[in-house]
């Protein structure tokens, strides 16, 4: 109404054009809140046929694919499927509608293949064996969504470091497998992993300037017990996600690590303790995090170097 009295009264109009965007942008969202209201497949549908180029377009189509997906029964077929999926504009979306076909097929196909055996044994024992069926299916469908929310294994990769002075940076990289028990809708999940690290440090300033330009340990003729580590680490984090949805949280984390030096040469290396606190977003497939290790024991032999403390890490999920 403000935009349309300042077209009215306005003789130059130097705004014009601002004002008619305005009027149409606020136009598209109240129909927008209008079909959320009525929640229906047809008010979203005439919302996009009536706004095609508004800013909520996506919104909507996502709208329509999750309710054609709340319809799913055990008739649904795979056109059905492929219908919703038309309209899922995210993988989030289509995550969802994925999940609801296959609950809702699952069961079916478990019941149709427990009473087709039972029928073909025995015609007389046909109630009983149906309502054992449907039990079966119903516990076939529950084992289902376990497998796929409750477990998640992934390939990470991290990287830490002890600071970024010059004087004794130390590092710490490398690959390793993840496990994660819990989803990201629930309250707590617990994190398992091992993973292969490479450690090194370069010599102080002080060692560079008394050996010259050599900057990496390769040998200990020189400088006894500096240089580079392998090793394989075990950690075992318990992560609160204190913020969290049906696709995504943001968690807190403590846990313990331990570490095994794997180097043929145990003089670099040796077994190490650490606690972690960390803090990161998790995602279905996906997480990102930032932590702290406080190392009770050191990875390194030689007491000068820090072992890393400051960490980040990424981990995809399958």
């Amino acid at each position: 109404e403000s935009y349309n009295r300042y077209l009215s009264n306005s003789t130059q109009q130097i705004y014009k054009e601002e004002a008619a965007i305005a009027i149409a942008d606020l136009t598209a969202e109240a129909a927008y809140q209008k079909a959320v209201e009525k929640n229906t497949v047809s008010a979203f549908q005439q919302y996009l046929n009536d706004y095609p180029d508004s800013k909520r377009f996506n919104d909507a189509s996502n709208k329509i694919a999750r309710l054609l997906a709340d319809k799913f029964n055990s008739k649904s077929t795979y056109s059905d499927k492929s219908n919703a999926l038309i309209y899922a504009k995210n993988e989030m979306t289509r995550d969802y509608v994925n999940n609801k076909f296959n609950r809702a097929t699952s069961a079916s196909t478990s019941r149709t293949s427990t009473t087709t055996g039972t029928n073909s044994r025995a015609n007389n024992s046909t109630t009983s064996t149906s309502s054992a069926g449907t039990n079966r299916g119903v516990y076939n469908n529950t084992s289902y969504s376990q497998r796929e929310s409750k477990f998640s294994f992934g390939l990470q990769g991290f990287f830490d470091f002890a600071n970024v002075s010059s004087l004794e940076p130390t590092y710490l990289g490398g690959i390793g497998l993840e496990i994660r028990i819990g989803s990201v809708e629930d309250s707590f999940n617990l994190l398992l992993g091992a993973k292969f690290g490479w450690a090194s440090y370069e010599y102080s300033y002080y060692e560079k300037q008394y050996y010259g330009s050599k900057t990496w340990e390769y040998d200990l003729v020189d400088i006894d017990g500096s240089g580079k580590s392998t090793n394989l680490l075990i950690p075992v984090i318990l992560n609160w996600n204190f913020v969290k949805s049906d696709w995504a949280c943001w968690y807190l984390g403590l846990g313990y690590q331990y570490g095994i030096p794997t180097d043929t040469r145990s003089v670099y290396g040796q077994q190490s303790h650490a606690l972690i606190v960390q803090n990161g977003l998790g995602f279905r497939h996906f997480d990102m995090r930032m932590y702290y290790s406080w190392y009770q024991t050191s990875m390194f032999r030689d007491s000068t170097p820090d072992s890393p403390k400051f960490g980040i890490s990424m981990t995809y999920y399958f």
